[in-house]
C-alpha cells in the first residue's frame, strides 16, 4: 500500500506544481467492486463551492490532443 500511496503523492505534487490549485482533494474509492482507485482533484478559489467536496459537471474547458499531449508532458516533467 505504501507504493500506491508514493505514486498519489507523486501525481498530486506534479498537478500542483503544473497547475497551481489552491489545494488538492484526494479520495479514494472502491466501494461497489473490490477495487481501489483514488480521485485526484484539484480545487481552486473559482470553485463554486471551494470549501465542500467536489462537483464532477463535465464543464471541463475543452482541449484538443495536442493540448493534452503538452500538459500531459509537463505532468511527467513535474514529477519528482
Amino acid at each position: 500500500m505504501s507504493g500506491y500511496w508514493a505514486e498519489v503523492m507523486a501525481v498530486s505534487r506534479a498537478i500542483e506544481r503544473t497547475y497551481e490549485p489552491v489545494k488538492m482533494n484526494l479520495m479514494m474509492l472502491g466501494n461497489q467492486l473490490p477495487h481501489l482507485h483514488t480521485h485526484v482533484v484539484p480545487r481552486y478559489g473559482s470553485d463554486a463551492d471551494a470549501g465542500g467536496p467536489p462537483v464532477f459537471d463535465d464543464q471541463a474547458p475543452a482541449r484538443d490532443e495536442e493540448q493534452l499531449r503538452r500538459e500531459a508532458e509537463e505532468l511527467r516533467v513535474a514529477r519528482p
